[in-house]
């Protein structure tokens, strides 16, 4: 939920070909989702979307659904998404896909750091004090201060 609210300030974390819309590997989980179920556009439509999941699948299916036009199966969902919710209900993981790969010890530990930091953060505070900016119109710096 708050990687979608925060979709805009991670990408400006990104160097411009791993925020980019039309690269087909990481594709935005916040469009992906408004596709599968409509006008998802607030923090509160999201919210209500990711509650009227059943099941691990159907919340797989919200945040990775196919994209139309890449001849994924329509009834699978598509691991080509910034945050790749496909292996949760058989490896209980969520791949972050958006860095980018290299072999560079400290880019791989600030990468590391920062996604641990985020979760971490996600897991000891309310949703209401994560989702507190307006998408887009905080700097990058204010975002980073709240996952801090």
């Amino acid at each position: 939920m708050v990687v979608l609210h925060y979709e805009e300030q991670i990408d400006d974390l990104h160097p411009p070909h791993r925020q980019r819309a039309d690269n087909p590997y990481i594709a935005s989980n916040t469009h992906g989702m408004e596709a599968a179920s409509g006008t998802v556009s607030t923090v509160h439509d999201r919210l209500d979307a990711i509650l009227q999941c059943d099941n691990i699948p159907d919340l797989i299916r919200l945040f990775n659904p196919p994209r139309p036009g890449r001849n994924d199966d329509p009834a699978r969902a598509c691991r080509y998404y910034k945050y790749n919710f496909t292996s949760l209900s058989t490896l209980h993981t969520i791949e972050f896909r958006q860095h980018d790969g290299t072999f560079d010890p400290q880019k791989i530990k600030e990468t590391i750091v920062f996604y641990l930091t985020f979760v971490r953060s996600c897991l000891v505070r309310r949703l209401d004090e994560l989702c507190w900016l307006d998408n887009g119109s905080e700097p990058i710096y204010t975002f980073v201060k709240v996952i801090m």
